[in-house]
């Protein structure tokens, strides 16, 4: 059966190879439009089954879908321009699955409620739900709530409303989503190989690239990649060093501070190397907090002694080697007046002001919905006519989650998202310091520290792999409730009272 397979897959890939040196066009489109199919069915079937499946589709079509788009519009498929929605579609498919789960949910504990039911224990996917905190959920709500009644209110800018809005609650969505599915231990070896895989493959364009750039831009499209100090930033198989950097930490904060195989530990050592080779400041500063988060929160005992003396040599030779850059970085966000982030962060807080702390409501200011559709406060605040905010022009328009948080949602809004994600970091720490080991804690822990700092100066907040890895990495910190046995799918086909997700004693 296996030797049939392979020859199987060796024969279509053989036929493939062919068409794409004939007739490319017809070829990618019909292996594109083939891929999507079964795509579509594989991703229906696992929202049906609550399988964690799902959230690996909805982690690699956040991360891929541009360089998807890429090589789509290298072969000049008809439909290369709808792959930029495809996160967002995966995202939209999947959320009625979860509010249904979510309502049945609710009414079997209020069944339990009803008849005195005592003594139970949350099994499956509910730890996983149970891995969020209240806290979390609070602040969320708070952002979300003071984004859209700033909205309604004020009705700043009507046709960004409803992008704006889903762009801004694609945190929490995401997260709710990733939670909700069904978390046991056979979901982390399928995960690690896919993320190994992307990142191996990303490696080894990464390396033609530094050979010869001209190539992998025309294929992966995206900006020219640009020189730091006298070196090509490398983006790979992605559009923009940003992007590389972003999965590169990730996947140093899920290999590094988890739970692996020697050999995937490996290969986030790798990681940290390719993601210092996209020359991002934020890139070095969150590798310096991996480090940090690894050694000290779960490290040894004299292992947390030695480790701030190790950070702080490790970030004194960075800023020796690099300080020419890391200043030059750090103007553009705190620095003179007139940079992008120092004008994007001061016009967002007189926003809040002058809305009595609320903001101009999602859609309006500093994020993608009010660049696509020009929101008016940017001629009313004096940005208008400065470049990078120009009407259709507008490339610093998202450069800063926290302007984009403040402006739209106002400082109530702000602090209900500095709210959830500090109840998160509180949640993670206290088992990422008892264990004093490798833990999907420290791995989560460390990820949210990546996106904090990256969030000073970048849309990272608001960007869709980075919330399905976090919410990931948060949902595997609940696998340890679970038996090593085989995963609860094995029940889906049962009725609802006989499911992996019954009420069941302690």
């Amino acid at each position: 059966m296996k030797t049939w397979l392979l020859a199987t897959g060796a024969a279509l890939a053989a036929t493939a190879i062919v068409g794409l040196a004939v007739a490319p066009r017809i070829t990618a489109t019909v292996l594109a439009v083939l891929a999507l199919s079964a795509l579509a069915v594989f991703y229906v079937l696992a929202c049906l089954r609550r399988s964690a499946s799902v959230a690996i589709v909805v982690l690699l079509t956040a991360l891929l879908d541009r360089s998807f788009r890429g090589i789509l519009a290298f072969f000049e498929v008809p439909f290369t321009a709808f792959i930029t929605y495809l996160d967002d579609a995966v995202l939209a498919l999947a959320l009625p699955f979860t509010l249904t789960y979510l309502v049945r949910l609710w009414r079997r504990k209020r069944r339990g409620a009803r008849t005195s039911l005592q003594g139970v224990r949350l099994r499956g996917s509910q730890n996983a739900l149970r891995a969020i905190p209240r806290l979390a959920w609070i602040g969320f709500g708070v952002f979300a709530a003071s984004g859209v009644i700033s909205q309604l209110v004020t009705w700043t800018n009507p046709p960004g409303a409803i992008t704006g809005t889903w762009l801004a609650i694609k945190l929490p969505v995401t997260v709710l989503i990733i939670v909700s599915l069904r978390w046991h231990r056979g979901v982390v070896r399928p995960l690690t190989t896919a993320i190994s895989v992307v990142f191996l493959a990303h490696a080894a364009v990464s390396i033609v690239e530094f050979f010869a750039p001209g190539v992998v831009h025309q294929i992966f499209g995206g900006s020219r990649a640009s020189a730091r100090l006298g070196f090509s930033s490398l983006k790979g198989i992605f559009g923009h060093p940003a992007q590389s950097a972003t999965f590169c930490m990730f996947v140093v904060a899920m290999l590094i501070n988890g739970p692996v195989s020697r050999w995937s530990r490996a290969i986030g050592y790798a990681a940290g190397a390719l993601a210092a080779a996209t020359l991002r400041v934020k890139s070095l500063i969150g590798i310096i907090a991996v480090l940090a988060v690894r050694f000290f929160v779960g490290g040894r005992r004299i292992t947390r002694i030695i480790a701030p003396a190790t950070v702080a040599a490790v970030a004194g030779i960075v800023a020796l080697i690099g300080w020419d850059l890391i200043a030059s970085r750090f103007s553009s966000v705190m620095g003179a007046d007139g940079s992008p982030r120092s004008a994007l962060l001061m016009a967002s807080m007189q926003i809040s002001l002058d809305r009595f702390l609320f903001g101009g409501g999602f859609g309006s200011f500093a994020s993608e919905a009010s660049r696509s559709a020009y929101s008016p406060l940017w001629e009313q605040y004096g940005l208008s006519e400065q470049y990078g905010f120009i009407d259709g022009n507008a490339m610093f328009a998202t450069d800063l989650s926290w302007a984009t948080v403040i402006g739209e949602s106002g400082f109530i809004g702000a602090a209900g998202m500095a709210l959830a994600l500090g109840a998160l970091a509180f949640r993670l720490i206290p088992t990422a310091w008892r264990r004093r080991t490798t833990t999907w804690h420290l791995a989560a822990l460390a990820f949210l520290v990546v996106v904090l700092i990256d969030s000073a100066a970048s849309p990272r907040l608001f960007d869709g792999f980075a919330a399905a890895g976090l919410g990931v990495l948060i949902a595997l910190t609940s696998i340890t409730y679970l038996p090593a046995a085989s995963p609860p799918d094995a029940s889906a086909g049962r009725g609802l009272g006989d499911s992996q997700d019954h009420l069941s004693h302690a």
